[in-house]
């Protein structure tokens, strides 16, 4: 095993083997700052050259390695995880359950870190798997109504998800005759599947929930809020990407056109740039504002990816286009989910700064400062097609309004909800905060050099008519008003599913037999009484009551089936 070899098996191993410290009490009071550390082999792995391992004896036969999209994904996503985590280092420094919460940071990091070099079925979709249900824990950590709620909602969603990956993956194997598990090999047999729309479509929709397509996404405006800020920053920042970057590593683009799936993913995307931006601009809380947000950039990387289906022949420049948008997108969103948690932290510090720092961000995010320009004129310029329909890069043009919109209700709400007797600003958080916003600034030319895109000076002429329907929408602001007239909640079209469910339940329940009961028996039972419901909640509470335990015994079986070799 070469040096190379050997850092590539150590970079999801860490995380693990940090959780040790929670055996003895010094250890668990040195955590946070382990938590920092545990990103850094990922960090400086993605500055390595592109390697492999074969481990042959591992769950079914596995193979880890990077590429330049493996790399350019690592480098983001371990960036994201270390300065948050030193934002959290202040953030939960009187928290109760600190400790609860970073067991359960690490082995979210131990998911997202592994998927991001697995390149067969079964070791991706187990760090898949962990990520998703280990972040449940992040979710819900403060244990109020609302948080449980949104927890609910995370956890159906996440299995609705696990099931139709599930699915994709098995029709995928099954179009190569079960001959391999690798990617790059499956990505091959894929577009010879009889029924090729079947696998895509069990793919695009599953991995679609972590990546917030449209009527798949009701988690994220739920989640975001109630999660510790730190927790928010890489679920959108990070997680969500996992979507895109199973996407990327699994189905068959540039190798086979599919122009009817193509254009129902531009359209869908589409519906999530403009439909999130409208409705994110009818929230009260500045963090679902970030969520619709990251909705709403997430269809536009859809839209690119269904003119991959297309013209699959553009793929080549496309591919480095999308891998600088989830850079920009990523370190962008996730500084301003750490600016939300300075509204009641600023005391000692320029109030002039911290207003020039939450501006570098959202300017960046709606594509007129640092990466954002990069990314949106990189976007513009392969999307630029006479293939494509016509009205695309219109469309793509005018998503600037819906952000430019988000980012003015995000910054109002701010402003409005900022505490009139702010604390102190720990010094952990305004590193955490002021690293990302920093990186923000220096743009992705500077961070993935392996691309070689050309500066943002080098594109200046492009730049007035990216300022262009930002402008025009701030101007209808001023004259429209700037606040809405009424909001829609968080979560938007989950509240009329629930109502649907509630009434079938109820029709539901007419229909099973019951045995008389008595008046005490009456007073306890739960207003539905179909046998797998409530087995269901039972499960949920006693996961709740044991979290810790019971995710501590999923990474028990991981580490155990890691060193599971002949």
């Amino acid at each position: 095993m070469t040096f190379f070899q050997f850092w590539l098996l150590f970079t999801p191993c860490l995380p693990l083997i940090l959780l040790l410290a929670f055996l003895h009490p010094a250890g668990r009071a040195m955590i946070p700052f382990l938590a920092m550390l545990a990103p850094l082999p990922a960090l400086l792995l993605s500055f390595m050259p592109s390697q492999s391992i074969e481990l042959s004896s591992l769950f079914l036969g596995s193979l880890w390695g990077t590429d330049v999209t493996h790399n350019v994904f690592l480098r983001f996503t371990a960036l994201l995880w270390i300065f948050s985590a030193c934002f959290g280092l202040g953030y939960l420094k009187r928290d109760q359950h600190a400790n609860r919460f970073w067991l359960l940071w690490l082995m979210t990091l131990t998911g997202n870190l592994g998927l991001l070099i697995s390149q067969d079925i079964v070791s991706f979709y187990t760090f898949f798997a962990l990520m998703t249900f280990s972040a449940y824990g992040l979710v819900i950590h403060t244990r109020q109504d609302n948080a449980l709620f949104a927890g609910r909602i995370y956890l159906v969603m996440a299995v609705v998800g696990e099931m139709l990956i599930l699915a994709g993956l098995f029709l995928t194997s099954a179009a190569s005759a079960h001959s391999t598990l690798i990617f790059a090999e499956l990505k091959t047999h894929l577009p010879q599947a009889e029924n090729l729309w079947l696998p895509l479509t069990c793919l695009l929709l599953g991995f679609g929930v972590k990546a917030g397509l449209p009527f798949l996404h009701m988690w994220l405006p739920l989640a975001h809020p109630v999660a510790p800020t730190p927790a928010s920053a890489v679920l959108s920042g990070a997680m969500i990407k996992a979507g895109l970057f199973a996407w990327l590593s699994i189905l068959p683009f540039g190798l086979v056109a599919l122009p009817t799936m193509g254009l129902i993913m531009i359209f869908v995307g589409l519906l999530a740039a403009f439909v999130a931006g409208g409705i994110g601009f009818l929230q009260t809380l500045p963090k679902a504002v970030l969520a619709y947000s990251s909705i709403s950039q997430m269809g536009l990387m859809t839209c690119a990816l269904g003119a991959a289906l297309i013209l699959p022949e553009m793929w080549h420049f496309l591919l480095p286009t999308l891998l600088v948008f989830a850079f920009h997108h990523a370190i962008a969103k996730g500084a301003l989910f750490l600016s939300v948690g300075l509204k009641d932290h600023y005391r000692g510090v320029s109030f002039f700064i911290i207003v020039l720092g939450v501006l570098v961000p959202a300017l960046s995010l709606i594509g007129v400062f640092g990466s954002g320009i990069q990314a949106k004129l990189a976007l513009k310029g392969v999307l630029e097609q006479d293939s494509l329909p016509s009205w695309l890069l219109p469309s793509i043009t005018l998503s600037a309004m819906a952000t430019t919109l988000l980012m003015f209700r995000f910054l109002s709400l701010m402003w409005k909800n900022k505490s009139p007797t702010p604390s102190a600003l720990p010094l952990s958080m305004n590193l955490g905060w002021a690293g990302l916003v920093i990186i923000c600034g220096l743009g992705p030319s500077v961070l993935i050099p392996e691309l070689d895109l050309p500066s943002g000076l080098s594109q200046w002429s492009a730049y007035p008519s990216l300022l262009l329907v930002p402008g025009l929408t701030l101007i209808a602001v001023y004259f429209l008003g700037a606040y809405p007239r009424f909001q829609i909640p968080a979560g938007d079209i989950i509240y009329p599913l629930i109502k649907l469910k509630e009434v079938c339940t109820t029709q539901l329940d007419r229909l099973t037999p019951h045995k008389a009961v008595g008046v005490e028996e009456q007073a306890t039972k739960p207003s539905f009484s179909l046998p797998t419901l409530i087995t269901l909640n039972q499960a949920e509470k006693t996961i709740q009551s044991y979290l810790s335990a019971f995710f501590g015994l999923l990474t028990l079986v991981l580490i155990v089936s890691l060193y599971a070799l002949r």
